[in-house]
């Protein structure tokens, strides 16, 4: 079929029916619609109504634009492949359908950027586990970088797969939780001004954030830092807003709860390389907006143990629930008694000295 007028059309049509007058229910249309010789749009028409009438352009079902461009649904396709429906509809636009039926069996989309690469070099797949009972997951893959042109790693690496549980697995095919997200290397460290771990939760511009991973041993470590190389540290934050932490406890009943059903100890270590004295553990307690102070530990720059309340009060030791020893605001220690009248008072009882014999 053809036309020798610019900017028509040439119609092929297909009949099933030895007629020339109807049942026309399918054409092969190349249009020039821009007038120019010999560079025609191939569209292919269909007509489904059950009746006489004949296929026309507006039946049109698959495009292929002179530039190489492919519509389905659509005239005018914008890129290789454009599938368009013909009104809105929730619908499956592709399927894609592997007739086999077996264990591991896999099917998927492969993509492949740059010419002068043999391979591929990423790909969307399924696979069926199992021998299909236990349902399939989708994987996502990416070849290694390289810094060379061409690249000359030809495997691609699966970076992600959501299972047939639903759970999503970030450098694992097996993920264990609904979201696993496994290091890049058996074992990882905290590095200052670098993200090292599996998780890094940043700000917009990812210069500093959270850097989460499992280092070696099974320990596992969370660092707030810079991850531009910048080595500056950062607070660490647990509850900012308000709410108890517990450790060991899933019901913490103050702000900081520590549960075992084995010894619970409480290490405070300073000084740890042993170089710097003044350097000291200490518990430092303070209430009243800042104005009240007390501290337990060691004596700044010494190695002797101190109790000291900062503010002008008291410090009570007892047993029992009561008081049974106070040391005065003003200096003078009390046993038995809270309001000491000498630097040693000691109430209903008597003070011995006593020598081994």
């Amino acid at each position: 079929a053809y036309n020798n007028a610019a900017g028509t059309e040439a119609t092929l049509k297909f009949s099933t029916i030895a007629t020339e007058t109807g049942f026309e229910k399918a054409a092969i249309i190349a249009r020039n619609a821009d007038g120019s010789w010999g560079r025609s749009d191939m569209h292919f028409a269909l007509d489904s109504a059950p009746d006489t009438g004949n296929v026309q352009f507006s039946d049109t079902k698959m495009t292929i634009l002179n530039g190489g461009n492919v519509g389905i649904g659509e005239t005018d396709p914008e890129s290789k492949l454009h599938i368009k429906t013909p009104t809105a509809s929730s619908s499956d636009m592709l399927l894609l359908e592997n007739y086999g039926w077996a264990a591991n069996m896999t099917t998927g989309i492969a993509f492949k950027n740059g010419g002068n690469y043999t391979g591929q070099t990423a790909k969307i797949y399924t696979i069926m586990n199992g021998s299909g009972n236990q349902g399939g997951e989708i994987r996502f893959s990416t070849l290694a970088y390289s810094g060379t042109n061409p690249n000359p790693n030809t495997t691609l690496i699966d970076r992600m797969t959501i299972d047939d549980l639903g759970n999503v697995g970030i450098n694992t095919t097996d993920p264990k939780t609904k979201l696993h997200v496994a290091s890049a290397s058996g074992s990882d460290a905290p590095t200052a001004g670098t993200a090292t771990g599996g998780l890094f939760v940043s700000n917009v511009n990812k210069s500093y954030g959270i850097n989460m991973g499992v280092a070696g041993a099974g320990w596992s470590f969370i660092q707030s830092q810079r991850a531009d190389g910048n080595t500056t540290l950062y607070n660490l934050n647990l509850q900012p807003l308000g709410g108890n932490v517990g450790i060991g406890t899933n019901s913490p009943s103050e702000l900081l709860h520590l549960r075992s059903t084995g010894p619970a100890r409480l290490l405070i270590e300073a000084d740890s390389d042993n170089v710097t004295e003044t350097d000291n553990a200490q518990i430092i307690l303070k209430q009243d907006g800042g104005a009240v102070v007390g501290r337990l530990g060691y004596r700044t720059n010494t190695n002797d143990l101190e109790l000291l309340n900062e503010y002008s009060s008291n410090i009570y030791l007892g047993t029992s629930n009561s008081i049974r020893a106070t040391l005065h605001a003003n200096g003078n220690f009390g046993i038995g008694n809270s309001t000491p009248q000498a630097k040693l008072h000691v109430s209903n009882g008597l003070l011995r000295t006593w020598s081994p014999s």
